[in-house]
């Protein structure tokens, strides 16, 4: 049984029946919604992640825009304005 900070239900005695058989069943319960926890956990941060990137990416692009305008725009002299 796989026991953290990350699980959703976290099994204790106070869960106990004192029925042998039953008790199992529930703690095998408790760890498979635990493990199903950590892998919908898992998923949102991956797909999270991936967001992340791809908005870096954009903001990455758009900064480089900025940058190659600017240069652009000094090199015309005073007062210019270029499109980024």
């Amino acid at each position: 049984m796989h026991s953290g900070r990350s699980d959703i239900f976290v099994w204790g005695s106070q869960f106990e029946t004192g029925i042998i058989e039953l008790d199992r069943q529930h703690r095998h319960l408790v760890d498979l919604i635990n493990s199903l926890g950590r892998i919908l956990v898992s998923e949102i941060l991956e797909s999270f992640e991936e967001s992340l990137s791809a908005e870096k990416n954009n903001i990455d692009r758009l900064l480089a825009a900025a940058n190659h305008a600017l240069y652009r725009a000094k090199r015309c002299g005073r007062n210019c304005v270029v499109r980024a």
